[in-house]
C-alpha cells in the first residue's frame, strides 16, 4: 500500500509502515516546506491516472502518425475515449491538417507540460509538440476521468502556425492575441 506522511509525522511511524513493506512517500525527506496545497496534490496524485493519460497520448500521437487523420479518428472511435460530438470536429480539423504539405504526418512528438485543476484531479490538460518534416505543431489535450474511473479526451486542439504562442499564453490570451494578428494590416 502506498501513503504519503506529512513532514510532522513521526519518524518512527514511518518506519514501522515501511517495515511492513509499504511504499511511504515523507514530505520532511522528500520535500521539506512544501505548502498544504501541494502535500494534498501529492496525495491526491494516482501512478495509474498518470499511466492511463501516458497510454491514451501514446495511442493517440501513434494513430497520428501511421494513419492521420483518419486513423485518429478510427483510434478515438473504436476505444470509446471520445464522446461523438468532439470526435466529428476533430475528423474536420485532422483532415485540413493533413491536407496542408507543410505539415503531414508527425515523426514523433513530446510532451512539453501536463497541468490539472487544483483540487479537480479529474480535469488534465497536457500541452505536447510533434515534429513533422517542415515544422513543429503545438497540441492541447485535454482529458476527463468519468465516475467510472475510465479517462476520456474532451477537447484536442493544435496551431501550426504560432507554436511557441500557442505553448507559452493561457488559452484565452491566446485566442486574443491571435485575433488580433488576423486583424493587422500587413507591414511592408
Amino acid at each position: 500500500m502506498q501513503f504519503l506522511a506529512n513532514e510532522n509525522f513521526p519518524g518512527d511511524a514511518v518506519a514501522a509502515l515501511r517495515g511492513r513493506g509499504h511504499d511511504v512517500a515523507w514530505i520532511r525527506v522528500d520535500a521539506p516546506g512544501i505548502a498544504d496545497p501541494e502535500v494534498l496534490a501529492r496525495a491526491q496524485a494516482n501512478p495509474a491516472d498518470d499511466e492511463a493519460i501516458r497510454r491514451l497520448t501514446d495511442n493517440f500521437f501513434d494513430a497520428f502518425r501511421q494513419g492521420g487523420g483518419q486513423g485518429v479518428a478510427a483510434y478515438l472511435r473504436q476505444s470509446g475515449s471520445i464522446e461523438e460530438d468532439v470526435l466529428r470536429r476533430l475528423e474536420r480539423r485532422a483532415q485540413a491538417v493533413e491536407r496542408n504539405p507543410m505539415i503531414g504526418r508527425p515523426d514523433s512528438y513530446v510532451v512539453v507540460n501536463e497541468t490539472e485543476i487544483p483540487h479537480a484531479p479529474r480535469y488534465r490538460t497536457l500541452y505536447a509538440l510533434t515534429h513533422h518534416d517542415s515544422r513543429p505543431v503545438a497540441w492541447r489535450l485535454r482529458f476527463y476521468k468519468k465516475v467510472t474511473g475510465v479517462w476520456v479526451f474532451t477537447d484536442v486542439q493544435w496551431e501550426e502556425q504560432f507554436v511557441e504562442d500557442f505553448l507559452r499564453l493561457s488559452e484565452l490570451e491566446f485566442l486574443a492575441y491571435r485575433k488580433t494578428l488576423e486583424q493587422e494590416p500587413p507591414r511592408r
